[in-house]
């Protein structure tokens, strides 16, 4: 499946991708992490800074496509209903909610 994702959209996926679980959620966060995070190259291209509290600058906002595994996108929905659960998301999430279909039930 195919998704447009922008630089908030992708750098909220890293970091909600889990550090502990089963051996297949673990591969395929992985691999996601791979796929949509930002190689040292498209962090200069699109200005990234790192700000004085620790937090992440950019310049370039342009959407990139990414072609989403449907196991990928599931594991995605499930990290965003284990968040939920806790009542742990952040709005930095609800781009990702909307994008993948979540509404939370």
């Amino acid at each position: 499946m195919k998704y447009e994702l922008g630089v908030l959209d992708r750098l909220a996926i890293v970091n909600m991708m889990p550090a502990r679980g089963n051996v297949l959620d673990l591969r395929i966060a992985r691999d996601l992490i791979d796929q949509v995070g930002f190689p040292a190259e498209e962090q200069e291209s699109r200005g990234f800074t790192t700000t004085p509290t620790g937090g992440i600058k950019w310049k370039d906002e342009t959407p990139v496509e990414f072609d989403l595994a449907p196991r990928t996108v599931e594991l995605i929905r499930k990290v965003l209903g284990e968040l939920n659960a806790k009542s742990e998301l952040t709005r930095d999430h609800l781009g990702i909610c909307d994008l993948f279909e979540f509404d939370g039930s």
